[in-house]
């Protein structure tokens, strides 16, 4: 309620409703990053409350390519309220791929001693090859093996390149501590 007093001693009252915006929320996914690769991101950001239109920005990168790491978003509504939203993308433990309908893992990446090597299905390699972090060709591996010793290996980035019976091929990705 407001009073307003005239020069002359007239008073007039007015009434007001005041009402404030619901408060600044953000919902979202996360998709964690790859070994070695910056395809982590904050997918279906929905921003909520204020007053739009909103802008945001995120500290360190774009929000469909974030190597791992914490960042934060900042949103600010139309009005000047902002709102900081910590997030932590994090590094997959388990790279995985399907080659001719089959399933494949290598687990844990980041590795420091072994890496497993899974098969989900009936397919069998005919080929196992490891790659530099370049994709260069390193040396071949036995396809039928389950674990490969890389505690010797320097650390970096590696792939394994995986070669089906009909000759599709893939490669998984992993980083060597």
């Amino acid at each position: 309620m407001l009073t307003i007093t005239s020069s002359r001693n007239t008073e007039s009252i007015y009434t007001f409703n005041l009402t404030e915006p619901a408060i600044l929320q953000a919902n979202y996914n996360i998709k964690h990053a790859s070994p070695g690769n910056n395809d982590g991101a904050v997918e279906n950001l929905d921003i909520t409350g204020g007053t739009p239109p909103y802008q945001y920005q995120i500290s360190g990168g774009r929000l469909d390519s974030l190597a791992a790491g914490n960042y934060i978003i900042g949103i600010q509504d139309h009005n000047g309220c902002t709102l900081q939203v910590n997030i932590k993308i994090e590094v997959r433990t388990a790279v995985d791929n399907i080659l001719d309908g089959t399933r494949y893992f290598i687990y844990p990446s980041p590795a420091r001693e072994l890496i497993s090597l899974h098969v989900d299905g009936p397919g069998r390699l005919s080929k196992l090859e490891l790659l530099d972090a370049q994709g260069r060709y390193i040396r071949n591996l036995n396809p039928e093996i389950t674990e490969i010793d890389c505690s010797n290996w320097p650390p970096g980035y590696y792939g394994l390149q995986l070669w089906s019976k009909s000759g599709k091929n893939l490669v998984l990705r992993f980083e060597k501590l």
